[in-house]
């Protein structure tokens, strides 16, 4: 064995021509070490429907036709990018704006009502001690999202200042801008006591 002197320390020179650094020995690769501690440790699951488990207190039968409200307007933009542009090739002017501003005026009111119908809660869900809410409702492209927060955060109905007769109620929260609605006309409390306990008495 033959050690050499270098700038970084002593290097082992051993037989059959191998050689490495003496600093080096025992240590492991960078991306083999990456790829063991991400086998020792796992991430945790950051949705809190992994560690919590929710009660149903509120629902809205009608989620489901919502949900094909939305993915409407996708299908029908899809559709209209294939029809058009053969509509274009072959009929007069007169033909093309007639067609073209009758999608483009349908296109336009499904994705206005669309942002609207993406607000509606479709599911609230309460955890067994009474501290996590969990909401669900749907996204632009009408699949389900669910989202989860503080009981605390979420303002009464007395506080919001509506009445439980109205048709639309609003959810929010207090340290968010951001607006949501239910119904009591429409949708259905399931467990009332655990309602109380999130919105306060609603009657």
């Amino acid at each position: 064995m033959l050690v050499l002197r270098s700038f970084h320390g002593p290097t082992v020179l051993q037989q059959g021509g191998s050689w490495m650094p003496s600093l080096l020995r025992g240590v492991q690769p960078r991306w083999l070490s990456s790829v063991d501690s991400s086998q020792r440790d796992p991430k945790p699951p950051s949705s809190c429907e992994n560690s919590e488990k929710f009660t149903l207190i509120y629902r809205f039968p009608a989620i489901r036709l919502l949900k094909l409200f939305l993915r409407l307007k996708v299908v029908q933009t899809g559709l209209g990018l294939l029809i058009l542009p053969p509509v274009w090739f072959v009929h007069g002017i007169n033909q093309v704006i007639w067609i073209t501003s009758l999608f483009l005026s349908t296109l336009a009111f499904l994705y206005a009502i669309s942002f609207f119908l993406q607000r509606v809660i479709g599911f609230m869900y309460l955890n067994e001690s009474g501290t996590l809410l969990k909401v669900s409702h749907l996204t632009f492209w009408g699949k389900r999202r669910n989202f989860c927060c503080p009981v605390d955060s979420v303002v009464s109905l007395e506080e919001e200042g509506i009445k439980s007769n109205s048709f639309l109620l609003k959810f929010r929260q207090c340290d968010q801008k951001k607006v949501l609605y239910f119904s009591f006309v429409l949708g259905r409390v399931v467990d009332e006591e655990a309602f109380t306990k999130v919105f306060g008495s609603y009657f």
